[in-house]
């Protein structure tokens, strides 16, 4: 036993905390538990955009995953029937009918577009070593989308357990899109199954729904089932017919069932009996209408917390504004290599730096060389070739209005890179002028130029110059074993047009990059929206959300046991050949029986059951029915007391009236007239008082009841109003 203390005392709070944070609660950030985040990473790294057999799928995964193959298969399966990030071809199983999956050799899968959309980004994703320590595996993956609101997630934990109900997709989106405008919203669950579903006892994600069947009644007595409960397959739904059918829960003669693609099942009633007679039967006796509770329970910043739909929401939304932002800084910072790299190049073959290494002799040398030309024609290049760039549009204008231009546009140019350089104001005035009296087609021309470098200039870092690219300090060795490296044939065929091209292209795309990065929440909203018109055809929503009453088995049972009671021998059930028919039951009714002295209790339905040669009451359990009595204390007190037994254990017996009390009258009236008497000693007449029972507490059974508080009067009864 000290050996079984020691390791529950160091031992199980691990075990307790490795299994919530590893096995069965997923991750707030991209909703995925291991398991499953390991089968999509490997997805991802042999994704070839062909089918891989699972078999192979589940091996490669069981890298990362250290709980054998069986686990690794079945979550796939699962993922995959999810229809969200999985591809699948080959016979999955079916979530309608419940069959089972082919096995992993047989079947085969491979990751979605969606999938890559919105979790593939390893630039920005942090991976750690794996059980082992030979592979590497995400920590989570920055996905853009909340994936276990969209998912729907089961799990069982030590001491706690989470469900997550499935959304649409697509309105998963358009709430990120709503959070994104500071606009509110609702976002509902939706079942694969479709199905109708009540949600007056839902709370954001917690809370229990209330789901049901669509049923189409027909008029020739057949009842068809056309879609299914959440979690519910036909497989179940059969079985769960033919139990109530065989306990007479439900009267049909014949069950098939024809489910396809689609939910078919075809219930015939039996002779005599309308179709929608049967309707509320199987709403309370099979899993045509189950009770679904939700607890979204998530791992929140390395805890399990329950949170609520609309947190996910947000916290989701805001991620995506991260990851965006994080994704257009790695690609604004290759632009920028890719464009300083352009650059170097064009400076180096365009003023033929490489000739001025011939006669030199060794590396180091060369180095300086290259260099100090790269420095010395870096700005003048820059800007000249910027000029000619921005002067094309120019070719048709006078010779006085071209120079003015270039006049200006060396201006410009220079202001960007030299912070000291101030031309006079007179230069830039006399340029204007000439510009001024040109033909209208030149002076808008400059006006579309001008607008255009205009726009430049409202970004904080200059993507035209290159001065603070390329100093003599920054220009690496790896820059120059870069330019060394250009082929002859390359130099020899290098084309200025089509460097301006390319550069021009690299630019603009460094334009884009820094207008997304100053608006990223309309790059976020135009991301959703894209997704949005790519796959709204292909998620639809399916479940129906009605208000509707669960139907309770006592209320759907047939009431055909009739319920007696016979007074010589004291025996009560339906039982029971002899005595009087009080009325009729189902084997789901509850009884309230009062005997004579004061004892009462509510039962399930009695077959047989001896209770006492005279009753005051037995009938149905009626919620919320008040019951009157009076009784009298051994000093002569009378007491009223008014109660209802909505709080009464079922099957136990309880006591009206306190010991050595009498209980004088009963009644289940509402709001009797109290009636006091006593006899006037001088006259010999009786005196009575009325009194309103309505002004007497309505209290537990258990309670004693109200005093009257003289002992003058000798008798008391019920009146009916």
């Amino acid at each position: 036993m000290a050996d079984a203390e020691i390791l529950y005392d160091h031992y199980f709070l691990k075990y307790a905390t490795y299994v919530v944070k590893n096995r069965a609660i997923p991750e707030i950030d991209d909703g995925l538990k291991p398991v499953q985040r390991r089968i999509l990473h490997t997805l991802f790294e042999i994704d070839d955009g062909k089918y891989h057999k699972v078999a192979n799928v589940v091996g490669q995964t069981m890298q990362f995953h250290p709980h054998g193959d069986q686990s690794i298969f079945s979550s796939l399966v699962s993922l995959a029937n999810k229809n969200i990030f999985i591809d699948k071809q080959g016979n999955f199983g079916s979530v309608i009918t419940g069959g089972p999956a082919s096995a992993a050799r047989y079947i085969e899968c491979r990751v979605t577009p969606f999938a890559r959309e919105v979790l593939l980004s390893p630039d920005i994703t942090k991976y750690v070593e794996t059980y082992d320590g030979r592979k590497y595996e995400p920590v989570v993956f920055p996905a853009k989308i909340p994936v276990a609101l969209i998912l729907g997630v089961e799990g069982i934990a030590v001491g706690m357990s989470t469900r997550i109900l499935p959304h649409n997709p697509i309105e998963v989106m358009e709430a990120q899109i709503s959070h994104l405008k500071g606009e509110s919203f609702n976002l509902f669950p939706d079942f694969p199954t479709g199905g109708i579903m009540d949600l007056s006892e839902y709370n954001d994600g917690n809370g229990r729904v209330y789901a049901r069947a669509v049923l189409e009644s027909k008029e020739d007595g057949v009842v068809l089932i056309r879609e299914l409960p959440f979690g519910e397959t036909t497989e179940s739904a059969m079985k769960s017919i033919e139990v109530a059918a065989r306990m007479n829960h439900v009267p049909i003669t014949q069950l098939t069932d024809y489910s396809t693609n689609g939910v078919e099942i075809e219930i015939r009633s039996n002779p005599g009996t309308k179709a929608n007679d049967i309707v509320p039967g199987l709403y309370a006796f099979t899993c045509c209408e189950v009770a679904i509770d939700a607890k979204l329970l998530i791992i929140i910043d390395g805890s399990p917390q329950v949170t609520t739909v609309s947190e996910m929401i947000r916290h989701s939304t805001d991620r995506l504004l991260a990851i965006i932002e994080a994704e257009l800084k790695i690609e604004e910072s290759n632009l920028h290599s890719n464009l300083r790299a352009k650059k170097l190049e064009q400076i180096f073959i365009e003023n033929r730096i490489y000739k001025a290494i011939e006669d030199v002799k060794d590396i180091e040398s060369v180095y300086s060389v290259i260099r100090s030309a790269i420095v010395k024609y870096s700005t003048v290049s820059t800007i000249n070739s910027a000029i000619d760039r921005d002067m094309n549009d120019l070719n048709g204008a006078s010779l006085e209005i071209r120079e003015s231009v270039r006049s200006l546009l060396t201006i410009i140019y220079r202001s960007l890179d030299f912070e000291s350089y101030g031309p006079s104001r007179e230069i830039i005035a006399r340029n204007l002028d000439i510009i001024r009296n040109g033909s209208l087609s030149c002076r808008r021309l400059v006006e579309s130029l001008l607008s255009a470098i205009r726009d430049d200039l409202i970004f904080a870092e200059n993507i035209v110059g290159l001065e603070n690219m390329v100093d003599m300090e920054n220009i690496t060795q790896a820059d120059i074993d870069q330019l060394l490296d250009i082929p002859l044939y390359r130099i020899s065929g290098y084309g200025i047009d089509r460097s301006e091209e390319e550069i021009r292209k690299i630019e603009a795309q460094l334009r884009s990059v820094k207008y997304k990065l100053n608006s990223l929440s309309s790059c976020a909203i135009e991301f959703l929206e894209q997704l949005i018109r790519t796959y709204r055809e292909k998620y639809p929503r399916r479940s129906k959300v009605k208000l509707f009453a669960p139907i309770e088995k006592r209320v759907a049972a047939p009431k055909d046991l009739i319920f007696r009671y016979d007074k010589e021998s004291g025996y009560l059930g339906y039982n029971i050949d002899s005595g009087v028919e009080l009325f009729n039951i189902s084997l789901f009714d509850r009884v309230a029986i009062v005997r004579s002295g004061g004892i009462v209790g509510i039962h399930d339905t009695l077959d047989k059951m001896y209770v006492d040669l005279d009753i005051l009451y037995c009938a149905p359990e009626q919620k919320g029915l008040v019951f009157t009595i009076a009784y009298q204390d051994l000093e002569g007190f009378f007491y009223i007391k008014r109660f209802s037994l909505d709080r009464c254990r079922i099957n136990q017996l309880y006591e009206l009236v306190p010991g050595n009390s009498s209980l004088i009258a009963f009644t289940v009236e509402v709001d009797p007239v109290i009636i006091l008497s006593c006899k006037n000693t001088q006259q010999g007449e009786e005196i009575k008082q009325y009194l309103e029972s309505s002004a007497f507490s309505i209290r537990s059974h258990r309670a004693r009841g109200d005093r009257i508080e003289t002992a003058q009067y000798s008798n008391i009864k019920f009146a009916k109003r």
